[in-house]
């Protein structure tokens, strides 16, 4: 076996949204560094027909801390890290 062949070759995908955790606002991932730790990458924009969120990205907020809770469809195509 070829190992070298371009079938064997793993393409990595990237994040292309960012998160805010504070605002709960989703924008494009224009530079690689986050503006702060309130901030998170994302793979996917939010569905409008999620059962879970509405489109919204969030699901609803942490009692203590008042950041939003991100929903499962923004991760729906994530890679496996590990």
């Amino acid at each position: 076996m070829n190992f070298n062949s371009k079938s064997f070759k793993i393409k990595r995908q990237e994040p292309n949204y960012v998160f805010n955790l504070l605002s709960g606002q989703i924008r494009k991932l224009d530079f690689t560094r986050l503006k702060g730790s309130w901030e998170m990458y994302v793979w996917n924009e939010p569905k409008s027909n999620c059962k879970k969120c509405y489109g919204r990205g969030y699901i609803g907020k942490e009692v203590k801390s008042h950041l939003k809770v991100a929903c499962r469809c923004l991760y729906k195509n994530q890679p496996k890290l590990f």
